[in-house]
């Protein structure tokens, strides 16, 4: 009798090993937040407007969890990450705007995506620089934003970056005041 329990204890805690070899519960991650940096708010002649944005209020959803489990699993053992399977609601659109005038065909409030530049692969894969427009969200970089035109008609700008989450949710960073010279 001894023997049986021994043994039906020692199973349920090898069972808790076994299973303490899998990816913590928190599958995903999401963000609530931008966070945005010019690297000069004052452009020169020769210069580009660079702005980088990064994920800002980073936090980490679980998964659902396997209720059959019969001991504890040590997420300790793990080699997976918080957040490793990506975001729990991917990024569906990015958009930009300014609130001045940046020419005739770019009014104040419209759409820039066809002017700003980031990086990413193009469809064959192949690693480089080109218009927001020209990329799709999964080959974009979201990070770094380019712009080599300059406005013809304000010097002055405050650019809008805005996220479209796929659960419907819009995230935006305001860049603070960029200047031509």
């Amino acid at each position: 009798m001894r023997k049986k329990i021994f043994v039906i204890i020692l199973m349920f805690n090898i069972l808790g090993f076994v299973n303490s070899c899998e990816c913590p519960p928190e599958k995903y991650y999401d963000y609530t937040s931008l966070i945005v940096s010019a690297y000069d708010p004052v452009i020169e002649q020769s210069e580009r407007m660079s702005i980088e944005i990064n994920i800002g209020d980073k936090y980490y959803l679980a998964s659902n969890a396997n209720q059959s489990r019969f001991a504890n699993s040590a997420y300790a053992t793990s080699t997976c990450e918080k957040g490793y399977a990506g975001e729990k609601y991917p990024l569906i659109g990015i958009s930009v705007t300014s609130d001045s005038d940046f020419n005739d065909e770019f009014p104040a409030g419209s759409e820039l995506s066809s002017i700003v530049k980031v990086y990413g692969t193009d469809s064959n894969g192949t690693y480089g620089e080109g218009y927001l427009n020209q990329f799709t969200i999964e080959n974009t970089n979201p990070g770094f934003y380019f712009l080599d035109l300059r406005p013809d008609a304000d010097p002055i700008h405050i650019f809008t970056v805005t996220f479209e989450k796929s659960n419907g949710e819009f995230v935006s960073v305001e860049v603070p005041p960029i200047t031509w010279e």
